[in-house]
């Protein structure tokens, strides 16, 4: 399945950005990514992925499971920071819960974003609980020829939007979890930095 894409929006006079895509495809094959933990009422696993190639990407993740809160981060270039496990127990479950509801996240298409390079990122997102079955997110090309950061974050906005299997405002609930792993813009920050 492929989602069509229009490959150039307008932003005012004389400001347009190209996408960097056409189409993505769409990987629909079953995930159990909470296969470790199959009891479990409440199961959310958020992963964000970027980078310029195969070899130096850096991820992320944050897991909620019922109560306990699971923080992973990954940068192969940075020696002291190359892999972070933190977990805690947290009561965290009701106010995601409602963040989901409030902000409208559903499925809107089956399945999962596929990049179309190996330069790219992609934000990816599991839901299971009695009330929902979420499995989606986003992807976009982290290589561009914009002329300023200010527009290179407009084409990443855009093709997240377009390239969507996610339903809702997904970009506030991204925010929000990062906001638990409250050391993460340090961890972006100093990724590729040697020490």
């Amino acid at each position: 399945m492929a989602l069509a894409i229009l490959p150039m929006f307008l932003f005012g006079q004389n400001d347009s950005i190209e996408l960097s895509f056409e189409s993505v495809e769409i990987d629909t094959s079953t995930v159990n990514v909470f296969e470790q933990a199959p009891n479990s009422k409440f199961k959310l696993d958020y992963y964000h992925t970027d980078g310029y190639s195969t070899y130096n990407r850096y991820w992320y993740e944050i897991l909620i499971i019922d109560s306990l809160l699971i923080l992973n981060f990954h940068s192969p270039a940075n020696d002291d920071w190359n892999y972070i496990n933190y977990q805690k127990q947290l009561d965290i479950v009701v106010e995601i819960k409602q963040a989901i509801e409030t902000l409208g996240i559903q499925q809107k298409v089956k399945g999962i974003p596929l990049p179309p390079g190996t330069g790219y990122g992609a934000d990816r997102l599991y839901i299971e609980s009695p009330e929902m079955q979420i499995t989606g997110g986003t992807v976009y090309i982290t290589i561009g020829a914009e002329t300023s950061v200010e527009q290179f974050n407009r084409r990443i906005a855009l093709e997240k939007e377009i390239s969507t299997t996610l339903g809702g405002d997904f970009q506030k609930l991204f925010n929000k979890l990062e906001e638990l792993f409250t050391d993460l813009p340090m961890l972006i920050e100093s990724k590729n930095r040697e020490y």
